[in-house]
């Protein structure tokens, strides 16, 4: 009898110590759902903040403006804090979520009636709110540091063969590692060939996600010109911001979620909205999208608890700031755009590497002027010449507007005394679009005439600007000049 009790209690006690297990591992997972809660928060009243800055920074004298802003963000703000009470947490969260609503309220405080307020009371009050502020982020660190488990990947973690191993077939593992070495080569045309074919194999599975991710990647080093050549199977800019968010949409688990992310928006803010820090920046709608992809990697932490790369997933979602005005230059996406389609921070000392936030104005204006080169392009520009060999009278405008490294806008050409007119309409004109690299700028160009693209470069010469068109417009003809040099057009 003895020996039965001493086993069935050393039976209890595994079970006990396995439930307490259980338990102790269900309150961690709340807790850390809970720090991501408040981060999400945290996001949401930083971006309000940020859309204030406009009105603060760049319209300081327009104080209509702020009163209509603060009343918009006052009424955003409640909608936050709505949200904020809404979270299932723990008890023990339970401070730090009166803590960040606090901090709500205070900002609403600080937006009221600030049409009316002097600069020093609202630098008094960000003041006291920030000092605030920084306390809840230590605690919300201190928590953070408890409760959230980040165990080490494993050894000889490659990411290359995590992604390879969501394809079910070995050969087409090895064929996705030969794209990814083609597209380090930037070979993007046979990287591109494979994956293709690997999209139309795998289409409406989780593997088709990676694939997704990496056919984005061909067409972004390389745009507008890529496309262009590919145009059978993209037809504009958006269509890259397409194949990103395509990965995002589908509501399955991938290991390049966080990545996609990151270039769905960095390319998305380029393409819709620009560099500049007039720019509309929809953090709002950035943050539900990243919210979206946190949940949909819990739901697979659920299923898959020992996936460390899952989680990392998570914070590099999570951590990864709003787009903010303040640049000298233009706003943060200029950094987030450099930093994951280029290599010019990798050569650039450590200053260029911080989020323009942190950085004193004296670094900024430095650090920017690297990253977008040393001429601006914006202006309108214009070419006329008699009795030329081909063209005969003619007549050559650009209107350019340059936002960071890229460049739009359009073009107007008129030859042969008025009789080939190569321009477009007010709501449908001769587009121009590329990408400034150092003094001279690469632009992709719409000849109405011909109805197809050519390419020039572009350069300044003095005061003037450069034009030699490097690829012709396949078609009916065009009827700008080769090679010119425009005159920027001074308003009287």
């Amino acid at each position: 009898m003895k020996a039965i009790l001493t086993v069935l209690l050393s039976a209890f006690l595994l079970t006990s110590s396995a439930r307490a297990a259980e338990l102790s591992d269900i309150k961690r997972v709340r807790m850390e759902n809970a720090v991501y809660e408040l981060e999400y928060v945290n996001l949401h009243l930083l971006a309000v903040d940020n859309d204030m800055y406009l009105y603060y920074g760049w319209m300081p004298d327009d104080k209509e403006a702020w009163r209509k802003a603060a009343e918009s963000n006052i009424s955003e703000l409640d909608h936050i804090r709505d949200y904020l009470r809404s979270r299932d947490m723990p008890k023990e969260m339970e401070p730090l979520r009166q803590k960040l609503a606090g901090l709500i309220t205070s900002l609403q405080k600080i937006y009221e009636g600030v049409e009316a307020k002097e600069d020093d009371t609202i630098k008094e009050e960000y003041a006291r709110r920030n000092r605030t502020y920084e306390e809840y982020l230590k605690s919300v660190k201190g928590v953070a540091d408890r409760h959230l488990r980040l165990n080490d990947l494993p050894d000889g973690f490659d990411l290359k063969d995590v992604e390879a191993r969501e394809l079910p077939d070995i050969q087409d593992r090895e064929r996705y590692k030969q794209a990814l070495t083609f597209l380090e080569n930037d070979d993007h045309f046979d990287a591109y060939a494979i994956l293709q074919d690997l999209r139309q194999k795998y289409a409406g599975t989780a593997a088709e996600n990676i694939i997704l991710i990496r056919m984005g990647d061909c067409f972004a080093d390389h745009e507008p010109y890529f496309i262009e050549w590919m145009k059978d199977y993209v037809k504009d800019e958006n269509d890259v911001i397409k194949l990103y968010g395509a990965v995002m949409e589908t509501g399955l688990y991938s290991p390049v979620l966080a990545e996609a992310f990151a270039k769905w928006r960095a390319k998305a803010q380029v393409w819709n909205h620009g560099f500049s820090n007039w720019s509309e920046m929809p953090n709002k709608e950035y943050n539900e999208k990243r919210m979206e992809l946190v949940r949909t990697i819990q739901k697979h932490l659920k299923e898959n608890p020992g996936d460390v790369w899952a989680k990392r997933q998570i914070l590099s979602i999570l951590n990864l700031p709003n787009i903010n005005r303040g640049g000298a230059f233009g706003n943060s996406n200029l950094y987030h755009h450099a930093a994951l389609f280029t290599d010019i921070l990798e050569e650039k000392p450590e200053s260029v590497k911080k989020n323009v936030n942190e950085m004193e104005p004296s670094e900024k204006a430095v650090s920017e002027k690297d990253l977008i080169g040393g001429e601006n392009f914006t202006g309108r520009w214009q070419w006329e010449v008699e009795n030329h060999e081909e063209l005969g009278n003619a007549f050559f405008t650009l209107n350019l507007v340059q936002d960071g490294d890229q460049i739009k806008g359009d073009y107007c050409a008129v030859a042969l005394g008025g009789g080939r007119i190569d321009c477009g309409s007010k709501d449908d004109p001769c587009k121009v679009m590329g990408a400034v690299t150092g003094n001279t700028a690469e632009l992709k160009f719409f000849s109405c005439y011909a109805s197809n693209y050519g390419r020039a470069e572009i350069g300044r010469v003095d005061d003037n600007l450069s034009w030699n068109v490097t690829k012709t417009p396949e078609g009916s003809g065009y009827w700008c000049p080769d090679k010119a040099e425009l005159a920027r057009e001074t308003t009287q």
